[in-house]
């Protein structure tokens, strides 16, 4: 860098001499502006941006390639983790919906039927039922009374707390099951992760 200054010193200081003559003759000032000095500035500042560059096409595609694996690492974690949040989102609703089976059958004096339709893939206590199972999800019961102009598997609760029916089976993409324990005397109802083997 000092080295291309020296050469262009000679130059520098003829632009000088020039910048004087026409501000001297054109505009009549006293003092010249122009300077050895201030060239000398204007040129350090005007080749350290030249000799400043941008990134490297090697480095754009090297950054492009990390970015590229961290989202392909981190992706689909949060789409596993999102699609578990869905899953326990059902797997509370639906509890939840047998537990204000029980109540309602309690609090009202009368029979309350929780309904399951399978062709639909809903569920709920009115009919017919109103809340979706989800495509992933299987639920399995033995012993479930059918309504004969529904086709709907019912689990009835009486006015007493106690139900008709059996524990249910929950399993989520054929990989994940939930035993859901309905008490048939106190119609209490539990759940409980199943482990796999």
């Amino acid at each position: 860098m000092k080295s291309s200054f020296r050469r262009l010193s000679p130059h520098l200081d003829s632009i000088a001499r020039n910048g004087r003559q026409e501000l001297y003759r054109g505009r009549g000032l006293k003092q010249p502006w122009i300077t050895k000095g201030w060239i000398e500035a204007v040129y350090m500042q005007y080749s350290h941006h030249q000799d400043s560059r941008g990134f490297t096409l090697i480095e754009l595609i090297v950054v492009l390639v990390i970015l590229g694996l961290t989202i392909g690492m981190v992706l689909p974690r949060v789409g596993a983790s999102w699609k578990r949040m869905e899953d326990q989102e059902f797997l509370q609703g639906f509890v939840q919906t047998l537990k204000q089976a029980r109540l309602r059958a309690m609090n009202a004096g009368d029979i309350v039927a929780f309904r399951i339709r399978g062709s639909e893939r809903t569920y709920g206590l009115t009919s017919p039922p109103a809340n979706p199972i989800p495509v992933n999800v299987d639920i399995d019961a033995v012993d479930l009374e059918i309504d004969p102009e529904t086709k709907d598997a019912l689990i009835l609760f009486f006015p007493d707390g106690s139900m008709s029916g059996s524990d249910l089976g929950i399993t989520f993409n054929q990989a994940r099951s939930f035993h859901i324990a309905i008490n048939p005397l106190f119609g209490t109802v539990h759940i409980y992760k199943v482990e796999s083997r």
